[in-house]
């Protein structure tokens, strides 16, 4: 049954990529293999959109037979066009790019196949926010028509970002798979796509800017493992501490929880308990004071290993693939050699249409990835058409507006049902609060030094001499007698300027004043970390302007934006963060960092390549330099690939189930009961049912029978209703509801039962556990046992 679901799986996923190659070849004709390595995802949003809307309105169902319907539909058309219009220049491209292709191919099958094989032997959907995963992963699935019922909140819709869940649940409906096998197989699949992925995108942008095929390739793999391997350097400081390097006060100095000397484990790697966690909570600041430690600036810095070492199928790593779309569908923009405007939209109509559907799904599938989407096509646009129009600033905005506003308002409009209805803000006032304590100096490298050194490599070497030239240039206006201002060369160096220094005044004024501040170093400590990554960004972005403005549409322009882009986010998440439900920046960081790692990945690939091609031209000083800083580079890339060996043989070693795929085999040895229960609710219960069980909080074991079968409930987990709502305003009453039913009267649960239309109530172990003065019989005074075992009777209420 396992490779059964395996083979089921892969044979699907790889129909689906099939049916929308014919897409990728009409709507990327500007980039060397199409777009190749994103026909999976490209198929999975294609398919998974048209079934999202055409069961909104009622057209067709959200189950296996509508998604096969359209896939066949897509593919079928698509090919029909290949073949009437163009097989012959098709079979050329195939002839010319095969082994890129094949390439690409096995690509995906390496990262897709290393992950399966790492999820058999941890597939436990148990810990941490999976249980929450497969809730959704299950809703989506079992609801015949969008938006899907939140089977924590019965009568309500996901108010959530969930379509990275639709999308991966159709996959499960086409293949016949089960959720809790399709949930692990998704989190490779995910892998397996961002691999090819981003090995498309980087190789293409090589072959651009004239790298042979060899160092394409390299450069090609080396950013998947970037992106998918690379892990930070806690790893290495677990290491030293295990090793017994460093002093007990090294240790206390470097302030990251769960690093000391005190593991008791010897060999290779540490033994204590979730050693590991502590790789994804390293910034932070601690107050010891009366005896205790307090924790200051807890924030989360997952990056992809950790992800997917932690199995969690969470928005932030479903995007991973379809943010690397969304970059190459831009770059196609950005080098198509037709002119940006209307002309261009009803030329590219394909791409055109694909372009919107990726920009509307991806605040659907992340809602914190649009912004990156957004600004990266409009600076795309911008600079594309104004090497078009005559260099003109006012005729380039001109140009470029309006058919990229209507290209966005179409997006939102066919998603108009996600954003404008189903989805509550979790933004609270004021929307953005000003940080107050910035990341240590140890902490950022520790996140950062592993992965940005390829990208430093990069920087070094193509970044550092441009800005020279640049400021020589600005300096040459003021010796000729002219005002810089009246220059076309200041102004990236204004808006920069304007950009780093305006959001530190913002901060240290708004800072001050919110009385949060810690002490008067404050205002120059911060600089310690803002300040080279404001540099690094004004450098960049007068770098990345100038060369726009001047007509450069190469590879390098690309990884220029998106370099740009990830230092403003970080930089941004020293000084403010987004006032969501936290209260803090924890969740800023997290996913500010996470799109960050994912675009320097692709920055750090593109610099191996850059870093070959012209360290053999230098010569003196210069030679010596490029050499060290490569050997430094290549030294903390392998402190990190520590991690992620120690890590993944630590987490596997603590799962006691067999090899599998199914994520609930753990129960069938430790609570058969509840197993045998939830596969009789998920065979009986109608979608449009609801179910009474016991309420708990967040990361409990409450909330299973509804989640892991599809069955709607009265109230889940209450911590996470709160946050995606906004408020606790739909959840305690629920709660209190819930337990006074079965903790309270026959009255209580009689107007318990009628206020939310129950149709089952399930007594299981965990409410036998918290409820201990239920009383069982008051149930059967509305209901009768429909099923029951030695641990868990369900009742069916009487109608």
């Amino acid at each position: 049954i396992l490779m059964l679901d395996l083979i089921l799986w892969l044979l699907t996923v790889s129909a689906v990529g099939l049916a929308a190659l014919p897409l990728l070849y009409v709507a990327f004709p500007s980039l060397l293999d199409r777009a190749f390595g994103f026909a999976r995802p490209l198929g999975i949003l294609v398919v998974g959109a048209l079934v999202w809307m055409l069961s909104l309105i009622r057209i067709i169902p959200n189950v296996g037979w509508s998604w096969w319907l359209i896939a066949v539909l897509i593919g079928v058309g698509g090919w029909c066009f290949i073949y009437i219009r163009c097989r012959v220049e098709f079979l050329r491209f195939v002839k010319r790019r095969w082994l890129h292709l094949l390439i690409t191919e096995v690509v995906f099958l390496v990262f897709f196949l290393a992950f399966t094989l790492y999820r058999m032997n941890d597939p436990d959907i148990s810990a941490t926010e999976e249980p929450m995963d497969l809730t959704m992963l299950n809703a989506v699935m079992v609801d015949s028509y969008a938006p899907p019922d939140d089977l924590w909140l019965s009568d309500y819709p996901i108010s959530y970002y969930y379509f990275g869940y639709w999308m991966f649940g159709g996959i499960a409906q086409m293949s016949g798979v089960a959720a809790e096998v399709a949930f692990n197989l998704s989190g490779a699949l995910i892998a397996g796509m961002a691999a090819a992925g981003i090995y498309s995108l980087t190789t293409n942008l090589i072959r651009r800017d004239g790298g042979s095929v060899g160092i394409g390739i390299a450069s090609g793999f080396m950013a998947c493992v970037l992106l998918l391997v690379t892990s930070n350097l806690n790893g290495m400081w677990e290491l030293l501490s295990l090793s017994g390097v460093g002093s007990d006060g090294f240790y206390d100095w470097l302030g990251i929880d769960g690093v000391d000397k005190n593991d008791p484990g010897g060999g290779w790697r540490p033994s204590g308990f979730w050693w590991w966690w502590a790789s994804s909570r390293v910034i932070n600041t601690f107050n010891a004071s009366n005896g205790s430690v307090q924790s200051l600036d807890f924030t989360i810095q997952e990056f992809p290993f950790f992800s997917f070492l932690l199995g969690d199928l969470h928005p932030h790593v479903m995007s991973i693939p379809f943010v690397l779309l969304g970059v190459s569908m831009i770059t196609n923009v950005y080098f198509s050699p037709i002119r940006w405007g209307f002309g261009w939209l009803l030329r590219n109509r394909v791409a055109a249409l694909l372009l919107m559907l990726m920009l509307g799904a991806s605040g659907f599938i992340n809602a914190w990835d649009i912004a990156l989407m957004v600004m990266l096509f409009m600076a795309v646009v911008y600079m594309k058409s104004y090497r078009e129009n005559g260099y003109s600033v006012i005729r380039a905005v001109r140009v470029a507006l309006a058919p990229s506003v209507l290209l966005l308002l179409f997006a939102a409009v066919f998603y108009f049902n996600y954003y404008f209805v189903t989805l509550r803000s979790q933004v609270q006032y004021p929307p953005i609060v000003p940080v107050q304590y910035g990341t240590r100096p140890i902490h950022f490298l520790t996140v950062w030094a592993g992965l940005i050194s390829f990208a430093f490599v990069f920087v070094a070497a193509y970044v550092v001499p441009n800005v020279m030239r640049e400021f020589k240039r600005v300096r040459g206006f003021a010796d000729e007698g002219r005002h810089p201002l009246l220059r076309l060369g200041l102004t990236p160096w204004v808006i920069s300027i304007l950009i780093t220094g305006g959001a530190y005044l913002l901060w240290a004024v708004t800072h001050y004043a919110s009385g949060r501040f810690v002490d008067g170093t404050d205002i120059y400590m911060r600089l310690v970390v803002a300040g080279p990554l404001g540099l690094a960004f004004i450098g960049l972005f007068v770098t990345t302007y100038n060369r726009g403005i001047r007509g450069a549409d190469d590879g390098v322009q690309l990884i220029l934006l998106v370099a740009t882009y990830a230092v403003l986010l970080l930089f941004g998440a020293e000084l403010f963060f987004v006032h969501d439900f936290f209260g803090s920046r924890m969740n800023t960081v997290f996913k500010f960092y996470y799109q960050s790692w994912i675009v320097l990945s692709v920055v750090g690939g593109y610099g191996v390549f850059h870093w070959w091609r012209v360290h053999p031209s230098f010569r003196g000083y210069k030679r010596v330099l490029s050499g060290v800083v490569a050997s430094l580079a290549a030294m903390l890339f392998l402190m990190s690939l520590y991690y992620p060996v120690a890590a993944s043989a630590t987490k596997s070693a603590e799962s006691v189930t067999r090899v599998t795929l199914d994520g609930l085999a753990f129960m069938d040895e430790q609570s058969p009961g509840v197993r045998d229960a939830l596969i009789w609710i998920r065979d009986n219960v109608d979608e449009d049912e609801v179910l009474m069980e016991g309420v708990g909080g967040s990361y409990s074991e409450f909330g299973r029978y509804s989640g892991f079968t599809g069955a709607q409930s009265v109230i889940g987990w209450t911590g996470h209703e709160n946050q995606w709502r906004g408020s606790n305003e739909f959840s305690s009453r629920r709660s209190l509801d819930v337990n006074s039913a079965y903790s309270g009267s026959d009255e209580d649960l009689l107007r318990t039962v009628e206020l939310y239309g129950v149709d089952y109530i399930v007594v299981g172990p965990a409410e036998r556990r918290k409820y201990t003065d239920l009383n069982e019989t008051k149930f059967e005074g509305i209901a009768g046992r429909a099923y029951e075992n030695g641990q868990v009777t369900i009742y069916k209420l009487r109608k």
